[in-house]
C-alpha cells in the first residue's frame, strides 16, 4: 500500500487527485489533513470528487478553502439506477488522475478500478 512518504518518489511536479468514500464518512478533520499533506508535498492543482455528502463533500470545502479547482462528478441516479454508482467512478477515473485517496467505505469497484489504473492509490486507515 502506498502512503504520502512513498508517492513522493513518483511526482515532482503538482497532481490530480480523486478523493472516493464513503457517504457515511464523518471525519472531516481526516479528509482534510490528508489533502493538507499531499498539498504540501506535492501540490494539487485539480481536485476530483463524486458530489455527495462525507468524504466527497469534505474535500470540495477543503478545494474550496485552499483555491483548487475542484471537478464534481455527479450521480445520474434517474438515468441509470443504481448503475450511476460504476458510470460515476468510470468518468470520475476518467479525468485521469494521479492520486486516488480511497478513504474507507470506499467502493469495491472503485478500488478494484484505481488498482487497474495507471494511478497511485492511497488507501487510508480508519
Amino acid at each position: 500500500m502506498q502512503t504520502i512518504s512513498t508517492v513522493g518518489e513518483n511526482f515532482s511536479k503538482p497532481v490530480t487527485v480523486l478523493v472516493a468514500g464513503s457517504r457515511e464518512d464523518d471525519n472531516a478533520r481526516r479528509v482534510h489533513m490528508v489533502l493538507d499533506d499531499l498539498h504540501t508535498a506535492f501540490g494539487i492543482n485539480y481536485l476530483i470528487e463524486g458530489g455527495e455528502i462525507g468524504a466527497a463533500c469534505f474535500a470540495s470545502q477543503w478545494a474550496r478553502s485552499h483555491e483548487v479547482p475542484c471537478i464534481t462528478v455527479p450521480l445520474a441516479k434517474l438515468k441509470y439506477g443504481n448503475g450511476c454508482y460504476p458510470r460515476r467512478d468510470l468518468k470520475m477515473l476518467s479525468y485521469k488522475p494521479d492520486i486516488v485517496v480511497a478513504f474507507p467505505g470506499t467502493s469495491s469497484y472503485m478500488l478494484n478500478r484505481a488498482k487497474a489504473a495507471p494511478v497511485i492509490l492511497i488507501e487510508v486507515d480508519p
